[in-house]
């Protein structure tokens, strides 16, 4: 509404039980639906509203910046962990050879893996297990207590 439109005070009295309703009074309020106007100082501010704020410049010019960083990092470690020079140049796998080189021994190991390693794999995560465990029951005793008393009911249950 505009100021020449407005109700002029003095207004009538008007009195309703809370929650009051608007549709109910005479004449109704205005509380900017259709009379509010900004001040319009973006359109001032940013007379071009494709160009670029500085922050958002600023900040993809330095992201730019590391991207270009880290290709370059990453092509020197991988033109290092190349051999000979006139390998080509691998970003993700090193052409030095790891593990077994003989391609019969790599598949003896594979179908007939020796009982001595498995038992050392197993032996090293059993005690890696174990240590977490520990670990996890001092830092947290009041679950742990829970866990195995839940596990205990359930078991009852089965037996």
């Amino acid at each position: 509404m505009s100021e020449e439109i407005r109700p002029k005070p003095p207004l009538p009295t008007q009195h309703q039980h809370p929650p009051g309703q608007t549709e109910e009074m005479n004449p109704r309020p205005d509380h900017g639906e259709k009379s509010y106007r900004g001040t319009q100082r973006r359109d001032e501010t940013m007379d071009d509203n494709d160009k670029k704020s500085p922050a958002v410049a600023s900040f993809e010019e330095e992201q730019a910046r590391q991207w270009t960083e880290a290709g370059e990092a990453e092509l020197d470690a991988a033109l290092e962990d190349t051999f000979p020079a006139s390998d080509p140049v691998s970003m993700t796998v090193p052409s030095i050879p790891t593990g077994r080189t003989s391609a019969e021994e790599a598949e003896r190991v594979r179908v007939n893996p020796d009982p001595a390693d498995i038992l050392s794999e197993i032996s090293e995560d059993a005690t890696t297990l174990v240590a977490d465990l520990r670990k996890l029951v001092r830092e947290n005793p009041l679950a742990s207590v829970g866990v195995v008393a839940a596990i205990a009911y359930l078991w009852g249950l089965t037996r």
